[in-house]
């Protein structure tokens, strides 16, 4: 079977062991969209395939050993994610990430697209679009629910020549933040 794109959307009868064998597809799966799969733990799979290139993670990865109902993206799923070339990475789902995380982030300099939306926004502050500068090939970077970051923050956009699509919801930036933005 050779599939370049696959939708996983509300998959809630797929236990992580049949999302394990999605590692087993052939290296043609480009395109990868997780919506609502309850039963998803690890992406650990995601390293057999070789030539991924879009990555959609939205309302998934229910991680054991969290008092949180709600799942996450954390700093083991970012480490499986940045071994992985990717061009295109949405993360749509609380991101609960340390400095670790965020190293790991910023080794992701094969990407063109980044969208955080509603949790993973939440979690962005002027120290996550710092590590964010050294994704130099990026060109459409998408922040939903940033109200974390400042000003201050907006200055570091000056060092991503290559953004030609800018999208901030929620931000609390001010005039200061245009200026900054305009760098």
């Amino acid at each position: 079977l050779k599939v370049n794109r696959l939708n996983c959307i509300g998959t809630s009868s797929l236990t992580n062991s049949g999302y394990r064998a999605l590692g087993d597809l052939d290296s043609t799966v480009t395109e990868l969209h997780f919506l609502h799969c309850k039963n998803l733990k690890s992406l650990a799979f995601l390293g057999k395939l070789s030539g991924l290139q879009k990555l959609n993670i939205d309302g998934m990865l229910n991680v054991e050993n969290t008092s949180s109902l709600t799942p996450i993206v954390d700093d083991d799923v970012l480490t499986t994610i940045a071994g992985i070339q990717l061009r295109s990475l949405v993360i749509a789902t609380r991101l609960d990430v340390s400095g670790i995380g965020l190293v790991q982030l910023s080794h992701m300099r094969s990407l063109e697209c980044l969208a955080l939306e509603r949790g993973a926004g939440e979690a962005v502050t002027d120290s996550v679009l710092k590590v964010l500068c050294g994704l130099t090939k990026l060109r459409k970077l998408r922040i939903t629910d940033c109200d974390q970051l400042t000003d201050a923050g907006l200055s570091y956009l000056q060092y991503l020549p290559r953004i030609t699509s800018l999208e901030l919801y929620g931000s609390n930036f001010t005039d200061e933040g245009v200026r900054q933005i305009s760098k």
